[in-house]
């Protein structure tokens, strides 16, 4: 169980990689015209969700306190996001927080390659 549990872990933070690289992407089309933020906003909301199932599955994985600590705090980056990107106290009071939307998204891109490496270590 722990094993299928480590290959789960691993190969949720490879979708949370190429999700996140979409996302860019999503973002990147909606600023230039092609597209609305939707794609990008669907993509964030379902990267939520693929976060959630790693904590869960590193909790089961029994990966160590550090790793299933990079997992949370992983999450937590990702309930941020869409509240930079969304709340509306952000985006009209302080819109140098809503600015910290991007840079938030790089910090996952990061952790998330963290996350991927260390779980190859458990695995």
């Amino acid at each position: 169980m722990k094993r299928a549990a480590r290959i789960v872990l691993r190969s949720l933070a490879l979708v949370l990689l190429i999700g996140v690289g979409f996302g860019v992407y999503a973002a990147g089309l909606a600023v230039f015209g092609a597209t609305t933020f939707a794609p990008h906003s669907a993509t964030g909301f379902l990267l939520l969700l693929v976060g959630l199932l790693m904590l869960i599955s590193s909790l089961i994985a029994g990966g160590g306190q550090r790793l299933t600590g990079l997992v949370a705090l992983l999450l937590f980056l990702l309930i941020l996001q869409p509240v930079l990107a969304l709340a509306p106290v952000f985006r009209i009071d302080a819109p140098v927080i809503s600015a910290i939307h991007p840079v938030n998204g790089f910090a996952i891109l990061l952790l998330a390659h963290t996350v991927w490496r260390r779980s190859a270590q458990v695995a």
